[in-house]
This record gives C-alpha cells, structure tokens and sequence, in this order.
C-alpha cells in the first residue's frame, strides 16, 4: 500500500517525507531573494530555493508556511516532502517575468520550426 502524507487536509500519495539532495546553481539569473518580511506572502505552488552553504542549495514547490520561518515544501521528482527552518538561510523565488519571456521565447522557436524555418542538425554549424 502507498504512503500517504497528510499536510492541511491534502493527500500526498507516494511521497515519503526526506530531503532531497543538494546541488550547484546560479541564483543571479532567474531568482529573486525574498526578505524576511516577505515570506508571508510567497504563495502555495511557488518554487523556492534555499541557501544549504555558500555554493548548494535545495530546492522544492512550497505547499506550506509557518510563520515566522518554516516552509515546507516537495520535490515532486523525487516524491520528497519536508520542512525546513529557515532562520539563517537565504530563500529566492524563480523570477516569474523571465520565465514567461523563456517560454513566449520558446513558443516562437517551436513555431517557426513547425514552420520550416528552423532546422535541428545532427552538428553545430562551424563558422568560416
């Protein structure tokens, strides 16, 4: 039988309550930091990243917050949900301006590769 995990009267299935991994990222590009003071307004579904050390972070959807610094949130690869304090971490939101540029970016690539005017080589092109 699946695990279930409860959180505020929403079902879990599967997931297993553990942390996932840390891993390298580049926050300057498409994350904001989030001040203290802000945290209650993040909303439930965003993706936040956490600070573990001065190169790693974790990252994971937030389904949760406890004020004055308690998130938790899962990783729905993994099948991961936990809770973090965050007292001396820095968190960051994934810039939602951006990502809806990427993925008009994205849109158009498809359409004009649909429509012939992109093609997908086997080998980058060289330059002369």
């Amino acid at each position: 039988m699946a695990v279930v995990l409860t959180i505020d009267n929403v079902e879990y299935v599967g997931y297993e309550e553990n942390e996932p991994e840390s891993y390298v990222l580049n926050l300057n590009n498409k994350y904001i930091k989030i001040l203290k003071e802000d945290y209650c307004h993040i909303q439930k579904g965003s993706y936040l990243v956490y600070k573990v050390d001065d190169e790693n972070v974790k990252g994971g959807i937030l389904i949760k917050f406890i004020d004055p610094s308690i998130f938790v949130l899962k990783n729905e690869n993994d099948m991961y949900i936990w809770s973090i304090n965050i007292e001396d971490s820095d968190v960051y939101i994934k810039d939602k301006k951006l990502i809806k540029r990427e993925k008009q970016m994205k849109e158009q690539l498809f359409k004009l590769y649909n429509e012939g005017y992109i093609k997908i080589l086997d080998e980058p092109m060289t330059q002369d």
